[in-house]
C-alpha cells in the first residue's frame, strides 16, 4: 500500500510539473504576426521610443494599430547613431554657437513618456484576446493524464480513518455498541440511585460507564470519515454534554 502511494506522489507531482513547463514553453510573443514579431526583434534593447509615436505617425493608440501600420511606426524610430556619425555630430554641434543660460531656462522643458521593448511587447500581446495557444497540447495533456493517474492512485489507497484497516473503518457499529453499553449502565445507575450515596455514584460512573464513554470517544474520526465534519460536530457536541 506505502509503495503505490509512493508512487501516486511521484505521478502527481510529476504530472503537475511536466504540465507547467508546459503552458510556458511558447512565448505570449509568438503569436503575434511574424512581421510584428520580426520587427520588435529586431529593435535594440536599449529602445527607447515616445509613448504618443503611433498617435503622430498613423493617428491610433499601439493597441489599436494593425500590424503593417505597427510595422511603418517601428520603421520612422531613428536608427541608433554609428560611433563615426556621432563624432561628426558632435563637431557639429560644437560649431554651432550655443545657446545662453537666460535662453535655456525660458525654453519650455516637455517631457513625453517613453516606452521600451518591453512595454512594446505587452501592448502588443494584450491585443491577444486568448492566451490558450500558448500552451504545447502535446506535452500538457499527457502530463494532465499522468498526475490524474496519481490523484485516483492516491485517493483509492487512502488510509482508514482509524489508520489501520478492517472493517472498523467503514462502520458506525463499534460506535454503536459503545453506546448501547452506555445506556445500559446508565439505566442500572437509574434505578439504584435512590439507594446510593453520592460516594456510591461516583464510583459507579468511574467503574461502569467511563470505558464505554472512552470505546465511543477512541473511534470518533469513523463519524468524520462516514457523516462529514459537518455531522462529526453536531454528534460530539451532544455526547460531550451527555458525558
Amino acid at each position: 500500500m506505502n509503495s503505490l502511494r509512493m508512487f501516486g506522489h511521484v505521478l502527481l507531482w510529476a504530472g503537475f510539473l511536466t504540465g507547467s513547463v508546459g503552458m510556458l514553453m511558447r512565448r505570449e510573443l509568438d503569436l503575434l504576426p511574424e512581421a510584428e514579431r520580426t520587427a520588435i526583434l529586431a529593435l535594440s534593447p536599449t529602445t527607447s521610443v515616445a509613448s504618443d509615436l503611433a498617435n503622430q505617425v498613423s493617428g491610433k493608440s499601439w493597441a489599436e494599430l494593425e500590424t503593417d501600420e505597427f510595422v511603418k511606426v517601428l520603421d520612422s524610430i531613428p536608427k541608433p547613431v554609428e560611433p563615426s556619425e556621432q563624432t561628426t555630430s558632435e563637431q557639429d554641434t560644437e560649431e554651432a554657437p550655443a545657446s545662453t543660460p537666460a535662453e535655456e531656462e525660458t525654453k519650455p522643458k516637455v517631457v513625453v513618456p517613453s516606452l521600451n521593448k518591453a512595454s512594446l511587447i505587452q501592448l502588443r500581446t494584450s491585443r491577444i484576446e486568448s492566451l490558450w495557444p500558448t500552451i504545447n497540447w502535446y506535452v500538457y495533456v499527457p502530463a494532465l493524464l499522468v498526475g490524474g493517474i496519481g490523484a485516483a492512485l492516491l485517493r483509492s489507497t487512502k488510509p482508514n480513518a482509524n489508520g489501520g484497516g478492517g472493517s472498523s473503518g467503514t462502520s458506525l457499529e463499534p460506535l454503536r455498541t459503545a453506546l448501547a453499553n452506555l445506556l445500559a449502565e446508565v439505566g442500572v445507575l437509574e434505578k439504584e440511585l435512590p439507594q446510593m450515596a453520592p460516594e456510591e455514584v461516583v464510583a459507579f460512573i468511574d467503574d461502569r460507564c467511563v470505558r464505554h464513554c472512552n470505546s465511543f470517544a477512541d473511534q470518533r474520526e469513523i463519524i468524520k470519515s462516514l457523516l462529514g465534519l459537518s455531522r462529526f460536530g453536531e454528534i460530539m457536541s451532544e455526547f460531550a454534554s451527555g458525558e
